[in-house]
């Protein structure tokens, strides 16, 4: 008992350091009219107000053209969505569509993901026989990973789209998880391979799932969408409970299996939301390699 009291209080000393750094945010460097969501027309096409007192113009800063960021010196010039010239009537917003998109997906996805994620330590330690300490380098490992990964998607996703490099990267979730059911515990190795690409593409594109969200949801409603967040940690946590009656019943990998296939489910929001975009024309992948030819 307190070997884990020490280790409590070294993990709350270091928490001091993040929130120490937090205190030397500055908001008056947050981006102004550039983090405003793109401008959807409303049914007589006429462009929206995204936001009060603001409506859409030109911006010095970005080249309407091609509706990218100018910044000669960068690497990668992320593409706004481009604006639409038409928009299907509908009676659901686009930027209502959207959020109910991604956060039936995030649901699906939390509840999946809490079945499981709890658990894998206790799967590691007493179905493949692992150290403790092994146990915890795998955590350790597990964040460098869903780094280098997400740095990757990003890049995919400038050429390819990020809602289909999401796809992809969901669905490779699905097949390494739906693996690990079928894998030898006594392989531990090649388990723990498993498991830590399958986090690393599991993690890999949130970041560009909220690009997109935050792209179409005007900056006055963001604080809202963002509540949402709530019920997906909700479900995430709630989800344990169930996860731990299945794995008394089915075992550990039967339990894989099962959070595979409500994994899979929480890929149909997202395919919805790609059809949807190229529908709308804001899909952004042609555009990316049009700006980068014209600066060439």
């Amino acid at each position: 008992m307190g070997d884990c009291r020490a280790v409590v209080e070294a993990g709350l000393l270091l928490m001091l350091a993040p929130l120490v750094l937090m205190l030397f945010f500055n908001d008056d460097l947050a981006l102004d009219h550039a983090s405003e969501a793109v401008t959807l027309p409303d049914a007589s096409g006429a462009p929206t107000s995204n936001a009060e007192g603001c409506t859409d113009g030109p911006d010095p800063e970005l080249d309407m053209e091609r509706n990218t960021v100018i910044d000669p010196g960068s690497e990668l010039d992320f593409p706004l969505l481009p604006t639409p010239a038409a928009q299907p009537t509908s009676c659901c917003p686009p930027a209502v569509f959207v959020t109910l998109l991604l956060t039936l997906s995030d649901l699906l996805s939390g509840l999946a993901s809490g079945m499981t994620v709890k658990f894998f330590a206790i799967f590691f330690l007493e179905q493949c026989r692992l150290r403790p300490a092994t146990v915890a380098a795998v955590a350790a490992a597990a964040p460098c990973g869903v780094a280098f990964a997400a740095a990757a998607a990003q890049r995919i996703a400038a050429r390819v789209g990020r809602v289909e490099v999401s796809i992809c990267t969901r669905l490779f979730d699905v097949g390494l998880l739906s693996s690990m059911a079928f894998i030898s515990t006594a392989r531990a190795p090649a388990m723990l391979t498993v498991h830590l690409l399958r986090t690393a593409l599991a993690n890999s594109t949130r970041p560009l799932m909220r690009s997109v969200l935050m792209e179409v949801v005007p900056k006055q409603y963001r604080g809202k969408v963002n509540a949402f967040e709530s019920i997906t940690m909700f479900s995430w946590s709630g989800s344990a409970a169930l996860g731990g009656v299945l794995i008394e019943r089915l075992g550990f990998q039967a339990t894989f299996l099962v959070t595979a296939a409500i994994k899979l489910a929480a890929c149909v929001p997202v395919v919805v939301l790609c059809v949807t975009l190229r529908r709308l024309g804001l899909s952004g992948a042609r555009d990316w390699r049009d700006g980068r030819a014209a600066r060439r």
